[in-house]
């Protein structure tokens, strides 16, 4: 007889706003809705109080450690220590942070383990800040994979690389996130380029998402012929190298994360996303779901969202394809617009209904 998973444990040490916690509430309120019970061990309580449901329990470290990358490695071990004690022989864990400490402490004791892995491994080890601990990191990463259950990867190009370094390539599951909700569906009409062709980017202010080579190319192009401007959404620990790159650049805003960003979008002729790397950019997602025309660079998750023969993706820390790309949408800015409108349904691959892809997981390893 078939078992249907009747609890989850779920794992996540830190949550920031944004994509992470949208995708992390969309899953809990759908097992929830279907009476699952949900153990979350997470030290962000704070950023989930709007979750009310008798059977989320939510564990977390009465005394954490300060903020920095050291204290997060601290926090991120007795948290793993706090669930490997707490869950039964059997239990399954969804794993969406922090996963080599877990998996490590998984060895005292017989439980399943769902990893979900954010980036694509690769390039995140490529672009590291430090490259010693980028190496690292993967290193580990070969070796304590091997011992989980199941890996979510959330695009093809991760898909791929994940297979690279696993024994048992029948371990990688592809889900694409589960991220728009039917009311999500934006009509946003975009005017034709007015005074200035006006850009847009939004993320965090870190060296992954790359805004300073946006702001190099942003800064060439307004010394010569072309009018244009750029507004850079988010915060960060990078916030002063940013304003360092604009150069006194009038015509680069720098504004703080807003809630409702789409309303943003639509006050702009293209939204550019200049990453070294992600795993699924829910930002870029965004962006095509309220039809604003998009600039992107090729990493992962980014043809999977905008399809391999798009012609506005440029080759990672390309400035020179970058700013091709801007002069060329630009020129052909009435005939892009149309392109948007039409590239719109792609986003239908990241629907909510996901959500069911990882309950079917469950299930199957509930059931192994």
């Amino acid at each position: 007889m078939t078992k249907k998973i009747k609890k989850i444990n779920i794992f996540l040490p830190s949550l920031e706003k944004g994509g992470v916690l949208n995708i992390f509430k969309n899953i809990t309120r759908y097992l929830l809705n279907k009476n699952i019970k949900v153990h979350l061990y997470t030290n962000s309580y704070n950023k989930i109080k709007s979750i009310h449901n008798p059977n989320l329990k939510i564990f977390s470290l009465k005394k954490k450690a300060p903020k920095d990358y050291k204290s997060n490695i601290l926090n991120s071990f007795l948290l793993s220590l706090s669930l490997i004690k707490t869950v039964e022989q059997n239990d399954l864990v969804l794993s969406m942070q922090n996963h080599i400490v877990l998996i490590f402490f998984s060895f005292f004791k017989k439980i399943k383990i769902i990893i979900r892995n954010s980036e694509e491994i690769f390039s995140a080890t490529k672009f590291a800040n430090n490259k010693i601990n980028g190496y690292l990191i993967l290193f580990f990463k070969i070796i304590f994979y091997q011992f989980v259950d199941k890996i979510i990867v959330l695009s093809k190009m991760s898909q791929k690389s994940m297979k690279k370094i696993l024994l048992n390539k029948k371990k990688v599951r592809l889900i694409f996130n589960p991220l728009l909700h039917s009311e999500d569906k934006k009509k946003f009409k975009f005017k034709n380029i007015k005074k200035k062709f006006s850009i847009v980017t939004a993320g965090r202010f870190v060296k992954q998402k790359n805004f300073e080579l946006l702001i190099k190319v942003v800064n060439k192009l307004s010394t010569q012929k072309y009018k244009i401007e750029l507004t850079i959404i988010g915060n960060g620990k990078n916030k002063d190298s940013i304003l360092a790159a604009r150069n006194n650049n009038k015509s680069i805003k720098i504004v703080p994360w807003k809630k409702n960003i789409n309303n943003t979008f639509k006050k702009h002729n293209v939204f550019i996303m200049p990453s070294l790397y992600e795993g699924s950019p829910n930002i870029l997602v965004d962006a095509l779901n309220c039809g604003i025309p998009i600039i992107a660079s090729d990493c992962s998750g980014v043809k999977d969202i905008l399809g391999n023969n798009y012609k506005y993706i440029f080759e990672i820390n390309n400035s020179k394809q970058l700013s091709d790309k801007i002069i060329h949408m630009m020129n052909n800015y009435k005939t892009v617009l149309k392109v948007a409108h039409k590239l719109k349904k792609r986003s239908n691959k990241f629907s909510i209904q996901n959500t069911k892809k990882y309950l079917e997981l469950f299930n199957i390893l509930q059931n192994a």
